[in-house]
């Protein structure tokens, strides 16, 4: 009877052991896969953000963007995100803050970038104007705003895993009186890969700025980015469903680009998933394998090899690496210019600097050289540039006038740290003659001025500096100054004179550079 009692406690006994023993494996195996993907969170997924709103505009302020961007901030926030926030931004600001976004830029991370404000487009390029901005033509608005492209460039030259860009800033432009066109919105923008850019309304359409606390776009935003265990997809779709639904079709925003993978603002795959993953090795293996297999980065591959050296898929990651390791040969054959610029993605610019190496003593002859180079670049519509105004700003004068930025590797890296640029233009000015001729006849006198101009410019690779090309450029101008019976009519050599023959100069130099720049672009 004894030995019959203690069996059965002994057997009751075990019954609760294992009882307890299973619920211990899936809390084990629930807190385990948690604090693994907290591990794996910190090391893959940092995440950083660039958020801006503007409503204190010198011309039709608006209500609601610093609300917006005070607003998805905090938001951010609260989701883990690292966040470099700014309110009604000056022109001056647009430099350092986009230097500091670009800075804190990693490999792998998701960088994420909100405005909200006024935008306007340019030629089929999206800006984002300052709250100061000083805007009386469409030449004015490249200096005064954020250039969307640089912003994409920005994100494509960090390597980041994943890019999210969201634009409430299709309100009625201010400044359209000023421009030559009067395309209302922003425009249709080609996202580079591993880029989602969300707009509030369609391209070419405006958004509106919202009747209560925030834009209509940016309240539906910030409720779907809050929802739980919801892929970024699916989030925006429920975005325009609202927006749409509530401006009874006057607006729909609308979204460019595409990515790999899921990426959620908050939580994940369900947590019954997670511990059935968490239970069975091989699921986390092939979880594992899923999310590098497509990657182009050695590193992650290498990572699955290192974790899971006796895997299943070890053979197949490392034929991939090898494969990488020969397109990274291949590319590393090509030259760094790449093919021929397209309307969205068009090549940056920076002036460096003008030399007057003529005998003609006019100190101020590089700032003209300038500003004539700015406003033919900007007529020609091939490359993005920085304008010269704002490199006055930047660098001292004597080290532009001096083409100091180019002639050595430490001025140049700085310069274009600084300027976020891929190429330099430089010129010189290697003649610049005036001559006086008079001559006497019996009718009248006569007094002639010529002014001849050679100029020479290059391009040359920001980062290696390496010249991708260089032209020359002549021209001639002339004054006439003539006199009657009653004697000669007297004249000074006017300096808008000399102007006109240098811009021709420039001109002509520049069109042949631009023509041997695509020449070179065709070979490759």
């Amino acid at each position: 009877m004894r030995t019959q009692i203690c069996g059965g406690w002994i057997r009751w006994f075990n019954m609760v052991v294992c009882f307890l023993t299973g619920i211990a494996a899936v809390l084990y195996a629930e807190t385990g896969l948690a604090a693994s993907e907290t591990a794996a969170g910190e090391q893959q997924e940092f995440k950083v953000a660039l958020v801006i709103g503007n409503s204190k505009y010198l011309a039709s302020p608006l209500a609601n963007p610093v609300n917006d961007s005070r607003a998805f901030a905090t938001k951010l926030r609260t989701l883990g995100f690292q966040v470099i926030e700014r309110e009604n931004l000056q022109a001056k600001q647009i430099p350092s803050t986009l230097r500091e976004f670009r800075a804190s830029l990693k490999p792998g991370a998701v960088a994420l970038f909100f405005y909200a404000g006024h935008g306007l487009q340019i030629k089929g390029s999206n800006y984002l104007p300052s709250v100061d901005a000083d805007i009386t033509s469409e030449e004015d608005v490249p200096m005064n705003s954020i250039d969307l492209n640089k912003v994409l460039d920005m994100l494509g030259e960090a390597k980041t895993r994943l890019n999210l860009v969201f634009l409430d800033a299709c309100r009625n432009n201010p400044y359209a009186r000023s421009f030559r066109s009067s395309t209302g919105g922003l425009a249709k923008v080609e996202a580079p890969s591993g880029t989602l850019i969300s707009f509030a309304t369609r391209p070419g359409s405006v958004a509106s700025d919202g009747q209560g606390q925030h834009g209509l776009y940016t309240e539906y935003l910030l409720k779907a980015i809050d929802e739980p265990n919801v892929q970024i997809e699916q989030a925006l779709k429920t975005v325009v469903s609202g927006v749409k639904k509530t401006s009874k079709g006057q607006q729909e925003p609308w979204m460019e680009g595409s990515i790999e993978g899921d990426f959620y603002f908050r939580g994940g795959p369900t947590a019954a998933g997670r511990v059935q993953a968490a239970a069975d090795p091989l699921s986390l293996e092939v979880t594992f394998w899923e999310s590098v297999r497509s990657s182009g980065d050695k590193r992650d591959l290498q990572a699955y090899v290192d974790k899971y050296p006796s895997g299943q898929f070890v053979t197949l990651a490392k034929t991939r690496m090898e494969g990488l390791a020969t397109q990274q040969v291949a590319k590393s054959r090509v030259t760094s210019v790449d093919k021929a610029p397209t309307t969205n993605r068009r090549k940056l610019v920076a002036i460096s600097g003008f030399e007057n190496k003529s005998t003609f003593g006019s100190d101020k002859l590089w700032d003209t050289s300038g500003q004539l180079l700015t406003s033919s670049l900007l007529e020609m519509g091939v490359f993005r540039l920085v304008e010269w105004e704002k490199m006055k700003q930047l660098f001292d004068w004597k080290a532009l006038s001096a083409n100091d930025l180019v002639k050595s590797p430490e001025s140049r890296e700085k310069a274009r740290k600084i300027l976020l640029t891929e190429y330099f233009l430089s010129g010189a000015v290697t003649h610049y003659d005036v001559a006086q001729k008079s001559e006497v006849s019996a009718l009248s006198k006569r007094k002639t001025y010529v002014t001849d101009v050679r100029v020479d410019l290059q391009m040359q690779d920001s980062a290696t500096g390496e010249y991708i090309g260089s032209a020359s450029g002549e021209a001639s101008e002339k004054q006439e100054f003539t006199g009657d019976f009653s004697g000669g009519q007297t004249g000074t050599w006017d300096p808008k004179s000399g102007d006109k023959a240098l811009n021709r100069a420039i001109q002509l130099a520049l069109n042949k550079l631009v023509e041997n720049y695509k020449k070179h672009e065709d070979e490759d």
